[in-house]
């Protein structure tokens, strides 16, 4: 028997996707944005703002924030008129990644999607991208996703990391052309960190790497509230998938954003990456000094199960 590899059939998947789009009736292309949030006041106000001025649609799945993102989503679609948000709240205290995605993805093809882009309110494309966004979202073909390189500033918004995987190996997953083929749903228990849909063929990068951008991922701007989502993560794995991983394994997992050493490569952030959203008074809506919301979610496992039900965890100042 004929052995096909795998990048040969992901080639021979990709052509038959195209060959289909390219078969039905040419339709306008509509770009959603999917954006999760849960208590991200101190971002949501900028990554909204960003995604709207280039999307013609933005689904927010809003994970039972009790913060201002309700009248931060008003006052954004208040300003961008012609682009709707559609906002679905959701009160259920457990973190079911895969689920949202899969909902968001589905109200997005409600609204006559053939694009989409995934953006998590605390993620950013860098601003000299701002003019071109749009098209390069929209060249990404039907069932492929196209990535961005991932931009971690550092424990400030004028200085990034480079080094391994805080960039220089890292991209995130950001734009796909939509095909019936996609979904998140899955018969896995395990809902988290499955950020592309299944079945997306990978289309490569959107932009060359670090010359010209990326996607900054802001969860890198403050330590603290990178030591609270690493906690927090730890904790609600050990709680909702006992047994899965031990504590070490957690804590190597997770733990890697806060590695520190003498040979990282940090640079300032060139001023393009800001400029066009300084410009726009959009920088008013970035606070990275607000405590995280991971933080106090933390604190209520740890009061919930004890701190035994956590041995061996590196906490960072929970407990």
């Amino acid at each position: 028997m004929l052995k096909v590899s795998k990048g040969v059939v992901r080639i021979l998947k990709r052509l038959y996707r195209r060959a289909r789009a390219l078969a039905r009736p040419v339709a306008a292309p509509k770009l959603v944005a999917l954006t999760a949030t849960r208590n991200e006041d101190w971002v949501l106000g900028l990554s909204l703002r960003v995604s709207l001025s280039y999307c013609d649609a933005v689904v927010v799945s809003d994970h039972g924030s009790t913060d201002r993102s309700a009248q931060i989503i008003r006052d954004a679609q208040a300003e961008f008129p012609n682009c709707p948000i559609d906002v679905r709240r959701v009160e259920s205290g457990e973190w079911r990644e895969a689920d949202l995605r899969q909902e968001m993805l589905e109200r997005g093809r409600r609204l006559g999607a053939t694009h989409f882009v995934i953006v998590d309110a605390d993620e950013v494309p860098t601003a000299n991208l701002f003019p071109q966004l749009r098209s390069l979202a929209l060249r990404a073909q039907p069932g492929c996703c196209t990535a961005l390189p991932m931009i971690s500033p550092y424990y400030s918004a004028t200085m990034y990391r480079w080094d391994g995987p805080w960039g220089e190996q890292s991209a995130i997953p950001w734009a796909f052309g939509d095909s019936s083929e996609l979904h998140w749903n899955s018969s896995s228990a395990y809902q988290l960190h499955r950020r592309s849909p299944i079945e997306a063929i990978d289309q490569g990068l959107a932009v060359s790497r670090k010359e010209r951008g990326g996607l900054f991922h802001l969860q890198f701007i403050n330590k603290d509230r990178l030591q609270s989502k690493a906690a927090w993560y730890k904790m609600m794995e050990t709680v909702t998938y006992p047994g899965m991983r031990t504590a070490a394994d957690l804590n190597q997992m997770y733990d890697w954003t806060l590695r520190e050493d003498s040979t990282a490569r940090i640079d300032p952030v060139p001023q393009a990456w800001w400029a066009a959203y300084r410009q726009r008074g959009w920088l008013q809506y970035l606070q990275p000094e607000a405590r995280a919301w991971q933080f106090d979610e933390a604190r209520k496992l740890l009061a919930e199960h004890g701190l035994e039900r956590f041995s061996g965890l590196e906490l960072h100042g929970i407990a």
